[in-house]
C-alpha cells in the first residue's frame, strides 16, 4: 500500500545556472510527482492535490478528476 508522495522526475535542470540534482525546486526546474491517495476513488470523481510549499508561500490547489477506467497507475496530465 502505497501513501503520500514521492517525487517522480525533474525536468529543465540548466547547466552552468541554480538548477541541479536535488530536491529542491529552484527557477526554471519541474517536478513531476507520483502521489498516492490516502483514500479510494472511483471513476469521475474529483479531488484536489494541494502544493504546500515552504516558507510562507501561498498553497497551490490542483482539482483533478478521476478517469472512468482506474488502474493502477494513471497519468493524469
Amino acid at each position: 500500500m502505497c501513501l503520500g508522495w514521492s517525487f517522480a522526475g525533474k525536468f529543465n535542470m540548466l547547466p552552468g545556472q541554480s538548477a541541479d540534482a536535488d530536491n529542491i525546486l529552484e527557477p526554471n526546474e519541474q517536478f513531476e510527482l507520483f502521489i498516492c491517495p490516502s483514500n479510494a476513488t472511483v471513476p469521475y470523481q474529483e479531488f484536489i492535490v494541494v502544493i504546500d510549499p515552504a516558507r510562507g508561500a501561498l498553497p497551490l490547489p490542483v482539482s483533478r478528476s478521476a478517469p472512468a477506467l482506474i488502474r493502477p497507475v494513471i497519468q493524469l496530465g
